[in-house]
C-alpha cells in the first residue's frame, strides 16, 4: 500500500489504524516508503515493523529523488524504519513508458539494479511501469477497436533476456490506468479496457448522457469484446 499521493495533513491515528486492522484479519499487507516519504509516515512505518515483524517496499522513482543515490537512499530508510535487507523489497517505478523510450527505461533499470549493492540480500525486485494513456480522448468512438502496444512488456522481454536480472525481479504494472495520477472531475465514456499479453484492446463508447442506450452500450461492447 503506497500513500505517496497521499494528503499529508493526514491523521496518524487513523492510518495506524487501519494498518492495525489489516493485520489483524490475516492480510498480509507491506507499507510502501520512498526517499521523500513524510517523516510522520515514516514514523508509523517503523511502529508497524516493530510490532508486526512485516516487510516494507521502498520505491525508487524519478518523481521522489531519483536513483542517483539510490545505495544511500535504501540504507537511510532502511535504517529509518528498523527493517532489514531480508525483509526489505525494492519497487524499481519507471513510470510512464512509450515507443520512444521503452528501450531506455530498459537500459537504466538494468544500470539500476546491477549498481545495488548486495542485490541478493533483499526481498524482492519489482520493475513496474505502464504505457496506458492517460485518457481516452485520443480514440474515437467506432466499431472497432483500438489496439494500444504494451511497452511496460517490451521493456519486461529485455530484462528477463538478461541471465544477471531473470532470478532478482518480478513483474509489475499499473494495468489500465496511467502511472500519473490525476483527478478525474468529469464522466468518463462507456468504454471497455482489456489487455492481451502484447497490446490494449479498447473498445471506445460514448457517455452514457450522449448515447441512446446509455450505460447499455457495455453489453454492446462486451459482446464485441467476446
Amino acid at each position: 500500500i503506497d500513500f505517496s499521493i497521499f494528503e499529508l495533513r493526514f491523521d496518524r491515528t487513523a492510518i495506524t489504524r487501519f494498518f492495525d486492522s489489516l493485520f489483524a484479519n490475516g492480510i498480509n499487507v507491506i507499507p510502501v516508503i520512498q526517499e521523500n516519504s513524510n517523516p510522520t509516515y515514516l514514523n508509523i512505518v517503523g511502529s508497524l515493523i516493530a510490532n508486526y515483524d512485516c516487510k516494507v517496499a521502498i520505491r525508487g522513482s524519478n518523481g521522489s529523488g531519483g536513483f542517483a543515490n539510490f545505495n544511500n537512499v535504501i540504507a537511510s530508510l532502511i535504517n529509518t524504519v528498523g527493517s532489514s535487507r531480508a525483509n526489505t523489497l525494492l519497487i524499481i517505478d519507471l513510470g510512464y513508458a512509450e515507443q520512444n523510450n521503452y528501450n531506455i527505461l530498459a537500459s537504466l533499470t538494468e544500470n539500476i539494479i546491477m549498481g545495488i549493492t548486495n542485490k541478493t540480500q533483499y526481498d524482492n525486485f519489482i520493475i513496474a511501469s505502464g504505457s496506458f494513456p492517460e485518457n481516452l480522448t485520443p480514440l474515437s468512438v467506432r466499431v472497432q477497436p483500438h489496439r494500444l502496444q504494451r511497452y511496460e512488456w517490451n521493456i519486461w522481454l529485455t530484462l528477463q533476456a538478461n541471465p544477471n536480472l531473470k532470478p532478482l525481479i518480478t513483474y509489475g504494472d499499473y494495468g489500465t490506468k496511467n502511472p500519473f495520477y490525476v483527478p478525474v472531475n468529469y464522466s468518463g465514456s462507456c468504454s471497455i479496457k482489456y489487455s492481451t499479453l502484447i497490446d490494449y484492446v479498447i473498445y471506445r463508447g460514448e457517455r452514457a448522457q450522449d448515447h441512446a442506450h446509455g450505460n447499455g452500450q457495455y453489453i454492446t461492447l462486451a459482446q464485441r469484446l467476446v
